[in-house]
C-alpha cells in the first residue's frame, strides 16, 4: 500500500509500472493525476478517486485488477487514461458532466455499470 495522504501533487510515470502495487490512498491536496501515473499496475486494485479532478492521459492504462473508479468529482477525464482495465465493471461519473476523452474506457470489456 502506497499512503499518499500528506502529498499535494504526483509527477507524470510516478507509479508507472509498479507491477506489485495493490492499493493508493490519495490525500485531499491531490486532485489532478498526470499522464501515466499509475499506468501498467497490474495488480492495483484500490485508489480513492472521489475527489479528483481532472485524469491525465492514460493514467490507469493497463491496471488489470482495478474493478470499479469513483469519478465523482472528475470534470475532465484524458483520453485513453482506463484504456485496457479488463477488471473494470463500474464507473461512477460526475452527475453534473465531464469531459471524457477519446477512448478513455476501451477495451474495458466488462465495464457495464456507469
Amino acid at each position: 500500500m502506497v499512503d499518499l495522504s500528506a502529498a499535494t501533487g504526483i509527477g507524470e510515470y510516478a507509479f508507472a509500472l509498479c507491477g506489485d502495487l495493490k492499493s493508493v490512498v490519495l490525500g485531499e491536496g491531490i486532485t489532478t493525476l498526470p499522464q501515466y501515473a499509475f499506468a501498467a499496475c497490474e495488480k492495483l486494485e484500490s485508489i480513492n478517486l472521489s475527489h479528483i479532478t481532472a485524469i491525465g492521459e492514460y493514467c490507469f492504462k493497463t491496471d488489470l485488477a482495478l474493478p470499479a473508479v469513483d469519478l465523482s468529482a472528475a470534470t475532465d477525464i484524458g483520453k485513453y487514461a482506463f484504456v485496457e482495465n479488463s477488471a473494470l465493471t463500474t464507473v461512477k461519473l460526475n452527475p453534473e458532466g465531464s469531459v471524457i476523452g477519446e477512448g478513455a474506457f476501451a477495451y474495458s470489456k466488462e465495464l457495464s455499470v456507469v
